[in-house]
């Protein structure tokens, strides 16, 4: 805990998936903009993904030795026991991340810590280190977690007894949810992102050749993200492609390399496709109408703040949630009817012949000619703006720093940690 007034020291610790890293650097810029210290760290085998990233916004990039251990090693060892691949973490993390702590100057005044970052989590407690949980999901997940302490082993018990512990910051808003009473340390921050006119100007001047592409026709454009773990199957591909051309709207698509090879028409001018596209920023274009969405979190959140409707594609785990809850509150349709059932395991459940050309072009056309889901997505936009998003989560992470956690969490062990300091360091 830093003394009162004075600048803190933020350690930040995520897995290396876009989806947890992102937004935990969205607050850990707002933290670096406010005058204090920021530490980041993940595995090092993508150091090189990251290590830029976290130096554009003034932090230091700190490595979690992984001991020669890849993401693909780890993906291949969820394959063959079935476990999550952040149980994998935690055992590959635990004694790196303790090293990082003991080794780091100026020593942390708080940690940050994604849900899913359990050693950190760990090593905070060990160290006596005040502690904030950032979880990239909603607040019914959350409440999720009590229910699986028992019975998703050390994951779901370390996550249990963290939460009670450490001030939780959930990027979530009610609006999209319904409004339920919360315990003192839990504060929903709304969506992490990036301003919106930051976004705007970005598109533009870091990506003209797209932004001049988006500009070329006055045809409305379907942006189509399905996330980079689930693999599209080709007759999704033949499906998704045939439906935007007979809805008659042009889109921009995120798309492996290999599945490229799959598209009927590789030059087709009404398709921009790329394996990276800079999604957050093309949300907030004009050109762009309704969206084609996995619903990962994240990406639930920008098209959120973008008031963009959706056609919803959800493939696993929290991913059902986020597209009930799109659905539920108006803002968009799924792509087929029914959907799969919900599954954990990675992978993709659909089953060929579940949507069709013509059932994409129908539901596309739903959704972009009646305007209540855009009215809808408009409302839940303006309720999420108040919730203060990476600002409020700086705060946050401020105020813990500064003063400690221990006065808004339960138990006995939360109050003693700030009590003690960093004795154990």
């Amino acid at each position: 805990m830093a003394e009162d007034g004075a600048c803190i020291n933020a350690m930040f610790f995520a897995p290396s998936e876009t989806g947890h890293m992102v937004p935990l650097l969205h607050i850990a810029e707002a933290v670096a903009r406010a005058g204090h210290g920021v530490f980041v760290c993940t595995s090092d085998f993508d150091e090189p993904k990251w290590k830029p990233k976290v130096q554009s916004i003034g932090g230091t990039f700190l490595p979690i030795a992984c001991g020669g251990i890849t993401a693909e090693t780890l993906e291949q060892r969820e394959r063959e026991t079935g476990n999550s691949p952040f149980s994998g973490l935690l055992a590959l993390w635990r004694e790196p991340v303790r090293g990082v702590i003991r080794s780091a100057e100026p020593k942390p005044s708080v940690i940050v810590a994604d849900f899913c970052a359990l050693a950190a989590q760990e090593a905070a407690e060990e160290f006596k280190i005040d502690l904030v949980i950032n979880l990239p999901g909603s607040v019914t997940q959350l409440g999720a977690i009590g229910k699986i302490a028992n019975s998703a082993g050390d994951f779901g018990r370390i996550l249990h007894r963290q939460t009670k512990r450490g001030v939780v910051l959930v990027n979530s808003f009610f609006g999209l949810e319904p409004p339920v009473p919360l315990p003192a340390n839990i504060k929903t921050t709304g969506p992490v992102s990036a301003p919106i006119a930051q976004l705007r100007q970005s598109l533009g001047a870091e990506h003209a050749a797209l932004s001049a592409w988006l500009r070329s026709s006055s045809t409305a454009v379907v942006l189509i993200s399905t996330g980079s773990i689930a693999k599209l199957q080709e007759w999704q591909v033949h499906a998704i492609f045939h439906g935007v051309k007979e809805a008659k709207l042009r889109a921009v698509w995120s798309l492996g390399k290999d599945l490229q090879e799959a598209l009927p028409a590789r030059d087709d001018p009404g398709f921009w496709t790329s394996s990276w596209i800079p999604q957050e920023a093309l949300l907030q274009d004009e050109a762009v109408k309704l969206v084609i969405t996995h619903c990962g979190w994240g990406g639930t959140l920008e098209c959120v703040m973008a008031a963009q409707p959706v056609v919803c594609m959800p493939f696993f785990g929290d991913q059902f949630l986020n597209a009930s809850l799109l659905m539920r509150s108006g803002c968009g349709e799924p792509i087929c009817k029914p959907l799969p059932s919900a599954v954990m395991a990675r992978g993709n459940p659909y089953t060929a012949g579940m949507f069709t050309a013509r059932s994409v072009a129908g539901v596309l056309h739903a959704v972009l000619s009646r305007p209540k889901y855009k009215q809808r997505a408009m409302e839940h936009q303006r309720a999420a703006l108040p919730t203060g998003g990476a600002a409020e989560a700086a705060r946050q992470v401020e105020w813990a720093g500064r003063f400690g956690v221990g006065h808004l969490c339960s138990g006995e062990n939360a109050r003693k940690d700030q009590q003690e300091g960093c004795a154990a360091m």
